[in-house]
């Protein structure tokens, strides 16, 4: 992870090698002291601050609530505090490939949700677990293991070991 002087070090280059070759690593370090106090101070006052392409900083206030010690397990009052949150912006989420409405913190929803795996052996049609009707009642509807109860046999596989000594 970068440094803020990391930052500023690779910004005083590539602003030397392209357009400004007479601004001074000092002035760079200024400017970014100034963008970060500036963030800062905007959102300690309460304000978000919107950087288009970027992302959005805002304060949040979070309410208090009832948690857990979790070395005892005793119930504890959280009091209430402010945290601050960030949303990527467009660009940004592109580029990272988070989707819309999935912050970078979270598990995609898609991993949560559980796929039924798929069979590769179907039942014949006559053995295949009947289909419950609107008309049936709990009485008359017949489970698949009573009318087909399953048995399972193990067979030893034979192997057999071949001595194939070379003489010469």
């Amino acid at each position: 992870m970068p440094t803020k002087s990391e930052l500023i070090t690779s910004i005083h280059l590539q602003m030397k090698q392209h357009q400004f070759p007479d601004l001074s690593q000092q002035d760079i370090h200024q400017a970014v002291d100034r963008i970060l106090a500036y963030i800062r101070d905007t959102i300690a006052d309460g304000n978000r601050v919107e950087i288009r392409g970027f992302g959005v900083f805002s304060p949040r206030d979070l309410s208090a609530r009832q948690g857990r010690n979790p070395r005892t397990g005793e119930s504890v009052l959280v009091p209430s505090k402010r945290t601050l949150h960030f949303k990527p912006g467009k660009e940004l989420r592109e580029m990272v490939g988070i989707h819309e409405g999935q912050e970078s913190k979270h598990i995609p929803p898609q991993a949560l949700r559980v796929k039924p795996a798929k069979s590769r052996f179907h039942y014949p049609q006559d053995l295949q677990q009947p289909k419950k009707s609107a008309k049936q009642t709990p009485e008359e509807s017949t489970h698949y293991e009573q009318k087909h109860p399953t048995t399972v046999t193990i067979k030893k596989r034979r192997t057999a070991v071949r001595d194939d000594t070379v003489t010469s």
